[in-house]
């Protein structure tokens, strides 16, 4: 069976469960629980999809949280096509 690499990963759940605005944006932990890699790795795959803008980060309480832009909902949207 096919496996996604990681940042792809990270975009499908943040399409699944529909992060895309600020007030709907998950953890950095979340994340890495979900695709099971060490944060370290998340924040380099964070950083790619941050590059191509497929990403937004805030921060709130200390921690850093993730959500979908435009650009990252249509190519997430684009895998299942």
């Amino acid at each position: 069976m096919y496996e996604h690499a990681p940042h792809i990963k990270i975009l499908l759940l943040l399409n699944n469960i529909c992060a895309t605005s600020p007030e709907r944006a998950i953890s950095i932990e979340y994340i890495s629980n979900y695709i099971k890699e060490d944060r370290e790795s998340v924040l380099r795959h964070i950083d790619l999809l941050l590059k191509y803008g497929y990403v937004s980060k805030i921060i709130k309480n200390n921690s850093t949280f993730l959500f979908l832009t435009q650009t990252g909902l249509l190519a997430a949207l684009s895998i299942y096509s």
